[in-house]
C-alpha cells in the first residue's frame, strides 16, 4: 500500500510539474524585466497545488520552475524555485492549523469560504515576490523596489482571480467527486497547530507589508542592506515556519 501511495504521488507530482513548467516556459517569452520577471501565468497554480496536494504540489512548483528555466539556468532560478515552493506550501500549512473537523478542506461554496481562499491566495503571492526581488537585487539585475511590486501585484491578481476560478472548477473532483478515492490515497496528512498557522499567517503578511513599505519609501538602488537583509530574514522565516 505504501509503495502504491508513493508511486501515485510521483505520478501526480510529475504531471503537476509538467503543467507548471509549461506555463513557466510560456511566461518567459514575455519578459517585463529581462532575466527576472515575465508574464508569470504559473501564479495561478500554487494555491491549488498546495491546498490539494501539500508537499507534492509545492515540490512540483519548485521543480517546474527549474525545468521551465532549463534553457537559461542561473542563480535567479534558485530564488524563483524557492518562491514557487513557498507559494504552494505556505497557504497549505496555514490552512492545516486553521481548519476544523466540520470543514477539513476548502470548497468554494459561499462568500465566507471565498474570503478564506482569497486570504490564503494573497499569502501564496508573498514568497515569490520576496525571493525573486531579493535575488534580482543581489545579482544586480533589478533593484528590489522595482521588482517586488511587479511580482507581488501579478501574483496576487493571478492567484486570487485565476487561481480561484481553477480551484472552484477542479477541487470538487478531488474533494467530493470522481477522483476523491484517488485523492485520499495521495493527500498530504501533515498537520499543524493553530498557533503555528497563525504565526505563519502573521509573518507572511508582515513580510508583504514590509516589502510594500520599502517600495514606497526607498529609492531604486542596488544592494541597500536594510532592504536585502530585512526581506531575506523575513523570507527565510516564512519558509522555516512553513516547514516546521
Amino acid at each position: 500500500m505504501e509503495r502504491n501511495k508513493l508511486s501515485l504521488r510521483l505520478e501526480i507530482g510529475a504531471l503537476l510539474t509538467i503543467i507548471y513548467a509549461f506555463l513557466e516556459l510560456i511566461s518567459n517569452q514575455y519578459m517585463f524585466i529581462p532575466g527576472v520577471v515575465g508574464l508569470r501565468l504559473m501564479n495561478a497554480l500554487p494555491i491549488g497545488y498546495g491546498l490539494l496536494f501539500g508537499r507534492v504540489g509545492a515540490c512540483a512548483c519548485a521543480l517546474g520552475t527549474i525545468f521551465g528555466q532549463a534553457s537559461h539556468l542561473d542563480a535567479m532560478t534558485i530564488g524563483s524555485s524557492l518562491g514557487a515552493f513557498g507559494a504552494a506550501y505556505v497557504p497549505f500549512r496555514i490552512w492545516q492549523g486553521l481548519r476544523s473537523d466540520r470543514e477539513p478542506e476548502i470548497v468554494l461554496a459561499d462568500v465566507r469560504t471565498g474570503i478564506m481562499f482569497a486570504v490564503l491566495a494573497v499569502c501564496a503571492a508573498v514568497p515569490p515576490a520576496v525571493f525573486i526581488a531579493v535575488f534580482a537585487d543581489k545579482l544586480e539585475l533589478s533593484p528590489f523596489v522595482q521588482t517586488y511590486g511587479i511580482v507581488l501585484l501579478q501574483a496576487v491578481l493571478t492567484s486570487v482571480v485565476v487561481g480561484g476560478l481553477l480551484y472552484k472548477v477542479i477541487s470538487p473532483r478531488f474533494l467530493i467527486g470522481i477522483n476523491h478515492d484517488l485523492w485520499l490515497l495521495i493527500k498530504d496528512e501533515k498537520t499543524a497547530t493553530r498557533r503555528l498557522s497563525i504565526a505563519l499567517l502573521r509573518i507572511t503578511i508582515t513580510a508583504m507589508c514590509v516589502g510594500m513599505l520599502f517600495v514606497a519609501v526607498m529609492s531604486a538602488e542596488f544592494n541597500q542592506d536594510v532592504i536585502i537583509y530585512t526581506m531575506a530574514i523575513l523570507g527565510v522565516a516564512v519558509l522555516t515556519l512553513a516547514n516546521w
